[in-house]
């Protein structure tokens, strides 16, 4: 579901050689001009934000020469991106049955790419957007929300309650998608 993925120069793991303002810059404006909207969230794994926070190119445009590090609103700022997501879940790459200690090894769950993409707020199939979120309706329930009570169960002593919520979402448009890739 991605439209466009594009690779950097310079790893940004690099801090001081590399220029990830320039790349995401480059980024968002080439998303502006072929799709005719700017994109509204930016995405990236908690690793690469580590790299960006600490990067020296953004640093200086953010501090000059008083140091600090950058947080990802500042980040976003920088971008006019209103909204940004750092995902920091990370996954399990061992075999069913297998320990972490022993042949796995916990990775980040988006990789370590960049996500750009234009998620609109008015709702609907028509709506240009990368993804839409919608709520649906179990028959059984007549709403999105349905809450069970069941009878009071004397061997647990207790009353059970479930909860289900009903939603789903679907990718739209995929240009409206973009990724930046090998960041770090």
């Amino acid at each position: 579901s991605v439209h466009t993925v594009t690779h950097v120069a310079t790893a940004w793991s690099n801090m001081t050689g590399s220029r990830p303002l320039d790349d995401l810059y480059t980024m968002a404006e080439a998303f502006r001009v072929s799709t005719g909207v700017k994109p509204n969230v930016i995405l990236y794994p908690e690793e690469v934000g580590t790299f960006l926070r600490r990067n020296d190119q953004v640093r200086d445009v953010l501090f000059g020469d008083k140091g600090g590090f950058a947080t990802d609103q500042q980040i976003a700022g920088l971008l006019n991106i209103p909204k940004s997501l750092i995902p920091s879940i990370l996954v399990n790459s061992a075999s069913e049955g297998a320990t972490l200690a022993g042949s796995g090894e916990m990775h980040a769950a988006w990789g370590k790419k960049v996500h750009m993409f234009y998620i609109s707020a008015l709702a609907g199939r028509k709506v240009d957007t990368w993804v839409q979120a919608f709520r649906w309706t179990n028959p059984l329930f007549g709403v999105p929300w349905a809450i069970q009570r069941f009878p009071f169960d004397p061997k647990k002593l207790s009353y059970d309650i479930a909860a289900s919520y009903y939603q789903d979402e679907k990718i739209v448009s995929t240009d409206l998608h973009w990724a930046i890739d090998s960041v770090a």
